[in-house]
């Protein structure tokens, strides 16, 4: 309830509308004196946000408790009750983001440092425990892995898997892009693609940037994609809702925007769950009780669970036909993941790093 003082006036001072009651029927503005007190602007802040928190955790209870309940509800013109998805999803992904940045990733306080470089076994295992525990500590800090040494077993499965990987991105033997260009034009090197060609030179470049501090590059991008999931999971939504206009075109009384909304609630509970295993890592991490590692593997079961629980509701057909399109979202969703990560790479790659 409004602690305002009412205007005697009757003319809406955002429209001009004569208004009948304590709102506007037309613009929806309440008919208050412009003029307030600094006591009242707190009042009022605290009252939206106890309303928020109030909608807030009124609809996450429904969400958690009843798959597909709030979509349905949502197309049914029922809203007031409930806070806005398109809002929700705002608050609860940067929520997440957020706490993932703060404490879940040490990743979110990256500065680009030229760690060590990779050492070949003769002198990894000629040094003493605290001079590899001091070099091994600084890999992992480089890659946002904590403050914590590598066992020798450990660091010689990370030699060899960035050694692969670096070895497989592109033809880095090369000192130019001249260079590599005068090889192929020889016959020296084999000629490929545009695509592959610029992705040799962008090779090259960063081989002349980081050497062989391999694992310095590989952090970078560790860091440039960890920090483009908020737009990439975004981008995502509207398709996910179009993967299921696909798989449910028969039911004509679904529009794109119902798709949408399912979506929607669907990625808001699943940036909860993702808040919950993060705190549950941290248990886990802090801990010696196993109960939350448990946990977390419960707690992704329930999650696919819900989903195909959810998708039985909202469109109202049998297990079998339910089961089927689950798995085939599940397939498209995974494609989809896999494309726009892959564009990101090669975006990165280009643009970025």
């Amino acid at each position: 309830m409004s602690h305002f003082h009412q205007r005697s006036e009757k003319n809406c001072l955002n429209c001009g509308t004569i208004v009948s009651g304590k709102y506007c029927q037309h613009c929806g503005q309440e008919n208050i004196e412009p003029h307030q007190s600094f006591w009242q602007l707190i009042t009022h802040y605290f009252e939206d946000l106890t309303h928020f928190d109030g909608k807030f955790f009124k609809t996450t209870a429904l969400l958690v408790s009843r798959p597909g309940y709030l979509p349905a509800e949502y197309i049914k013109g029922k809203r007031v009750s409930y806070l806005n998805p398109i809002r929700m999803y705002i608050f609860t992904s940067a929520l997440f983001f957020f706490v993932f940045f703060s404490i879940g990733n040490n990743n979110a306080n990256f500065k680009i440092v030229k760690s060590p470089s990779v050492k070949n076994y003769e002198t990894l295992f000629a040094m003493d425990s605290a001079q590899f525990n001091q070099f091994t500590r600084g890999i992992n800090r480089a890659l946002g892995k904590g403050d914590v040494p590598m066992t020798r077993e450990e660091y010689k499965n990370y030699a060899d898997t960035t050694s692969r990987l670096v070895g497989q991105f592109g033809k880095t033997q090369y000192h130019s892009k001249e260079e590599y260009d005068s090889a192929v034009a020889q016959g020296k090197e084999k000629k490929v693609g545009y695509l592959e060609t610029k992705l040799r030179h962008r090779a090259i470049e960063l081989g002349q940037e980081y050497g062989k501090n391999y694992e310095g590059l590989i952090a970078r991008l560790q860091d440039k994609f960890l920090h483009s999931l908020p737009q990439l999971i975004f981008i995502s939504l509207p398709l996910s809702g179009l993967f299921l206009l696909l798989l449910y075109y028969k039911k004509k009384q679904f529009y794109y925007a119902d798709h949408f909304i399912f979506s929607l609630f669907l990625y808001i509970l699943f940036f909860l769950v993702l808040l919950v295993d993060l705190f549950l890592k941290k248990l886990d991490a802090n801990t010696s009780v196993s109960i939350f590692s448990w946990l977390k593997t419960g707690l992704w079961l329930w999650f696919w669970v819900y989903l195909l629980m959810g998708l039985k509701r909202f469109y109202q057909q049998g297990w079998l036909k339910t089961g089927v399109k689950y798995v085939l979202f599940l397939f498209l969703l995974g494609i989809m993941l896999v494309f726009l990560f892959l564009i990101a790479f090669i975006l990165f790659m280009f643009f970025f790093v």
